[in-house]
Parts: structure tokens; C-alpha cells; sequence
């Protein structure tokens, strides 16, 4: 096991449950074909560090054998059941997360600099990236109003992209594929009921 080539993305949230739990899931690369069972593994201090930031490797099990000389991309999450409110301790909480590959590190706040202004995700499962949208009164807004994100815009992010429809319960294959939207759709109403990359 070793770290991963480089960490593109890191997505940090507070799940809604009790206690509250941080769901932390990082994107990447690796050099070549065949790496498995991609991790993110904490380091363990002595002492809270004075940051607050916790850092975690981004690591997989090198591959065996002849592989392919391209540069895949892997996804690892991690469901950490603390509060993060007294992550360190008692009035210490944690304020971000730091992953770290062979090429680089990057770094995940908690919105507003504290755990206590975190986007707070709902209990039940919500198909990542999302589980990062404002989630309302239950199914996610996927385009949000502001000039950060209008439907035009999220809209424009999909032309291009392979798109795989399929109904609860279809068999799917399990490759990842960067250019594919996936919806998810009810089989009588065809009602979209998730979207999902890769």
C-alpha cells in the first residue's frame, strides 16, 4: 500500500444524526491500471494539532502483474463517527481535513472555519457529488438560485457526457467512467430521483 499519484478533490461534510458524524469522500489518480482498495488512512498525533486539521493519506494496493500504462481515477470515502464539535476535545473542534498523495495535498474546510457552520447532510443516502446540495425538504436542489449556479449553467456541464439512464434495481456495471452522467429514474412516472458522475 502506498499513496496515490496526486488528490484532485475533497468534499467535507457533517452527516445529520446523533451524534453527528463527518462523511469525507476524496478523488484522485493513480499511474496505472490495477491499483485496488483505495483508502483514506488518518494519521495519529501525540498531541491535537494546532490547526485543527486532521490529515489522512490517500492510498491503494499497487498492482500485481502487467498493467496498463494510463492514469485512472480513484475515489476513496470515509465515514468518521465522531462529532466534530469535540473532535480534539472538549471546546476543540475539528476545522478541516488535509489528504495528502505523492504529488500534492489538499486541504477541506467545514463551511464558515468551524464544524458548528458545516453543511449538514440528511440521514438517509443521497448519491454523491449530491449529497453536497442543498437538500431543502428532502430530495436535492440541483440548481440552487444565485449567480453561482444557475440551471443554465448546470445544465451546460452535461453536454458532452455520456448518459447511462436506468430504474432502481437495473443491473449496472461498476467501471467509473469520468465522462458518464448517470440518472436514476422512477420506472412509471420517470421522475428523476438521482444524478450521479462517473
Amino acid at each position: 500500500m502506498q499513496r496515490i499519484l496526486e488528490v484532485t478533490a475533497v468534499h467535507l461534510a457533517v452527516l445529520k444524526s446523533h451524534p453527528p458524524k463527518i462523511h469525507l469522500v476524496a478523488t484522485g489518480h493513480v499511474p496505472t491500471s490495477g491499483w485496488r482498495n483505495p483508502a483514506l488512512n488518518p494519521w495519529f498525533y501525540i498531541a491535537p494539532p494546532k490547526d485543527g486539521v486532521q490529515d489522512f493519506d490517500f492510498t491503494a494496493d499497487e498492482p500485481v502483474g502487467i498493467v496498463s500504462q494510463v492514469i485512472v481515477p480513484v475515489t476513496a470515502e470515509v465515514l468518521i463517527d465522531r462529532d466534530p464539535a469535540t473532535y480534539w476535545g472538549p471546546d476543540a473542534p475539528l476545522l478541516g481535513v488535509r489528504i495528502h498523495a505523492r504529488m500534492n495535498a489538499l486541504e477541506a474546510t467545514f463551511e464558515g472555519g468551524g464544524a458548528g457552520d458545516a453543511k449538514v447532510l440528511s440521514d438517509r443516502w443521497v448519491p454523491w457529488p449530491l449529497a453536497l446540495a442543498d437538500l431543502g425538504d428532502g430530495l436535492p436542489d440541483l440548481f440552487p438560485p444565485g449567480p453561482a449556479a444557475s440551471p443554465a449553467d448546470a445544465v451546460s456541464t452535461l453536454i458532452g457526457k455520456e448518459l447511462r439512464v436506468y430504474h432502481p434495481g437495473d443491473p449496472l456495471t461498476l467501471d467509473w467512467r469520468s465522462n458518464r452522467v448517470n440518472i436514476q429514474v422512477t420506472p412509471d412516472t420517470r421522475r428523476i430521483l438521482s444524478v450521479s458522475f462517473g
